[in-house]
This record gives C-alpha cells, structure tokens and sequence, in this order.
C-alpha cells in the first residue's frame, strides 16, 4: 500500500493531466455540490439580471407609452381646434348666404316693372301716358320712312 502523502502526490500529478483519481462517490457528491452551487449564483445572478433587464423593459414602456398618451392628447387638442374654427366657419358662411339671399330678394323686387314705375311716379314725379298721346302699332300701319324718324320728329314738335 501507498503512504498517504504519496498518494495525494499522485493524484494531483494525475489533476494536472485531467483524470481524476478519486473514488466514484466522492466525484459525484463534489459535482453536485459544484453544480448546486453554480445554479445558485446563476439563479441569482440571473434573477438580479432578469430584474436588471425587467426594470429597463418596464422603464423604456412606460416612457413609450406616455409619450403615445401625450401625442393623443396634443392630436385631440388640434383635432377640437379644427373643429371648432371649422364650426365658426360654416356659421360665418351661414351669415353670407342669409346676406346674399336678401340681396336677391331686393334685386329681385327693384327689376320689377311695377316697382320700376312706382319709383318713377313718386320720385320723379311722372304720369301716365293719356289715350291722345299714345301711339299703337300694327304691321300694316309701319311707316316707310321708319318708326325711330316720326318718334324724332313727334318729340322735338
């Protein structure tokens, strides 16, 4: 048998070049060991990542969705102004054709022949034409010097 001090000498030699020279218990016991711990520090590690990442995701959202709910709100802003400027329009425009209406209309009853000759009566104080000082025409009566001559010549009498 191998003293003690021997064989640790030995099997470190053996570590150096990858094999491992203790019993097949110890090795599994030393894995799990290194293995639980490992899942430890990278649960961990993880989880403080996974939260680092989380917070940053969460954060970058949050900023994502306030600057959408600021565009709603500045696009409804500009949307109510619109409507409002489009509302005092129409009634603006409403008021034109009221106006223009009521233009027609007095056009309408200026034009007309007997308010024509009712303004000529009161204002420049015309008459009626008497039976003696009127003139008919027919077809057969034209004169053959021409109408426009004898309407000259009865005027300037």
């Amino acid at each position: 048998m191998i003293a003690p001090e021997e064989w640790y000498e030995y099997q470190r030699q053996y570590q150096q070049y990858g094999i491992d020279m203790r019993p097949q218990t110890e090795r599994e016991h030393v894995r799990r060991q290194k293995k639980q711990t490992r899942k430890k520090t990278q649960t961990v590690q993880g989880i403080t990542r996974a939260m680092e990442n989380d917070k940053k995701v969460m954060l970058s959202l949050v900023a994502i969705a306030a600057l959408v709910l600021i565009m709603v709100v500045v696009l409804s802003s500009y949307a109510a102004k619109l409507t409002y400027d489009i509302n005092r329009t129409q009634v603006e425009n409403d008021a034109l054709i009221g106006e223009i209406e009521d233009l027609d209309v007095k056009m309408m009853s200026s034009t007309n022949i007997t308010y024509i000759e009712e303004q000529a009566k009161k204002e420049l104080g015309m008459k009626n034409a008497g039976t003696k000082n009127s003139v008919y025409i027919s077809a057969d009566s034209a004169p053959e010097e021409g109408f426009a001559d004898i309407l000259k010549q009865k005027a300037y009498q």
